[in-house]
């Protein structure tokens, strides 16, 4: 009898982890999921003392590399809403963040909420981001000049309204509509 119980505990538990890798690894083309959620926000560099950097609001970050920039160079701080480490987008780069010095760095005035992902592909064409989580983006025709500049597997954040997408390491903007997906009819 102990053995048709262990025999039926390795069946459910092998169903469930393959129903979660499947899920894991299957395209989802419903937004938000699989996008983390995050709190942004844009500032000026203050100050920099080897890795650690001090902004104009007064925030102080500590990051896992040593920084060399100019004052008022401008950061986009990316923090997870989630345990995860948050990230510092300088130049072009992406510096991990250690932690910060400053607890009382977030105020409602100058932190956005918004969602992260990685670009997976741009059709300049026709206008449309596609993100890795399978999610399409329409882009307004008259940012379409700045969507030629953006690159495939470049970070950005999708803002809560959903109608504006940020490139992180361009320091770039563009308007962006969601569109659903398109289910195809079988004949």
């Amino acid at each position: 009898m102990e053995l048709k119980k262990i025999k039926f505990f390795l069946t459910v538990t092998i169903i469930a982890l393959s129903s979660l890798l499947f899920n894991a690894c299957a395209g989802s083309s419903n937004f938000n999921n699989g996008i983390k959620e995050v709190y942004y926000f844009r500032g000026l560099v203050h100050n920099v003392d080897k890795n650690v950097v001090t902004l104009s609001d007064g925030s102080v970050w500590r990051l896992n590399r040593f920084l060399i920039t100019v004052n008022l160079t401008p950061v986009y701080v990316v923090l997870p809403r989630t345990l995860e480490p948050g990230y510092l987008f300088i130049n072009g780069m992406s510096y991990r963040i250690l932690g910060a010095d400053s607890p009382d760095f977030i105020m409602p005035s100058f932190y956005h909420t918004g969602y992260y992902e990685l670009i997976g592909s741009i059709d300049t064409v026709h206008g449309i981001v596609k993100l890795l989580d399978n999610s399409e983006w329409a882009v307004n025709p008259k940012d379409s000049t700045e969507l030629k500049q953006w690159n495939a597997n470049s970070e950005v954040v999708i803002s809560q309204a959903k109608n504006e997408m940020i490139n992180l390491r361009q320091d770039s903007k563009i308007r962006v509509r969601f569109l659903p997906t398109r289910i195809k009819k079988n004949d």
